[in-house]
């Protein structure tokens, strides 16, 4: 009976801290700022986290090589597309244009090759109604290059979290500032930044652990690049990333740097 108890109260507890936690800000879009557990060396050892029901914004992926020439950071990407919320689409190649990995957009493929070590994809667009408006895809799922065909715009990336919620980046010394995309049991979309530098498998375990039905996570960017915009019913956030082992090894950044490519969302009319 104690043990009955005890799980009843761990379930309540839990569904009282995760309400008390999103601050929603509309129909299907909350923001919420979670300290982690394990606390970092440099700056807050907070993650902010971005919540989108697909069923009321639209997502699209920007790219420099479809409408540049000129070179924007997110805030600047966010004004000229009118988006609400505007996220890294991936890493980029020494060309400064080019994703990593399969990058389109409807006709436009800024990147045909597949990488062979990313195996989760972010899909927008379908290509028909019964489908959800976005989603993550894991490449070991069941039909899961049939699915993604299916979808008009496709980001490849870097598995973080698989379909079975199972953290799959292997421990290495290595850390950095991090912008992540995730997705929920419920098929809410995350857009994720966190400041503070950490290896990434801590950093999965420490999403993990966070009240928000975490299911599927993917690596987007890290270090001063990691950068996430969002400007919505009167709520601003600005999260630039620093630190990044061997490379910017300091919290002193406080710039939004050139993103060729962003994944950018805005409220259908």
């Amino acid at each position: 009976m104690k043990k009955l108890i005890c799980i009843i109260v761990a379930i309540y507890l839990f569904v009282i801290l995760s309400a008390q936690e999103w601050n929603k800000l509309g129909d299907g879009i909350y923001y919420a700022e979670f300290e982690l557990s394990k606390k970092s060396e440099y700056s807050d050892s907070k993650v902010t986290i971005i919540k989108i029901d697909p069923t009321n914004f639209n997502f699209g992926i920007y790219c420099e090589t479809e409408y540049g020439p000129r070179q924007r950071n997110a805030v600047q990407w966010a004004e000229d597309f009118e988006l609400n919320c505007v996220i890294n689409a991936g890493m980029f190649q020494t060309d400064y244009k080019k994703g990593c990995g399969i990058l389109k957009n409807y006709d436009h493929m800024n990147n045909s090759v597949k990488a062979k070590d990313q195996n989760m994809y972010f899909v927008c667009n379908p290509k028909n109604d019964s489908l959800p408006e976005a989603q993550m895809i894991d490449i070991d799922e069941p039909d899961a290059k049939k699915l993604i065909s299916q979808y008009y715009t496709i980001l490849q990336s870097i598995r973080m979290l698989s379909a079975d919620s199972r953290n799959v980046w292997s421990k290495q010394p290595n850390m950095w500032s991090e912008a992540a995309l995730g997705e929920d049991k419920d098929g809410n979309i995350l857009f994720i930044h966190c400041r503070s530098p950490y290896t990434m498998n801590d950093f999965i375990n420490e999403m993990m652990r966070l009240p928000i039905n975490l299911q599927k996570m993917m690596h987007l960017e890290g270090g001063w690049e990691a950068s996430l915009y969002f400007d919505y019913n009167d709520t601003l956030i600005k999260k630039v990333g620093s630190y990044e082992t061997d490379w910017n090894e300091n919290d002193h950044n406080e710039s939004f740097y050139h993103l060729p490519n962003v994944i950018g969302v805005k409220r259908k009319k």
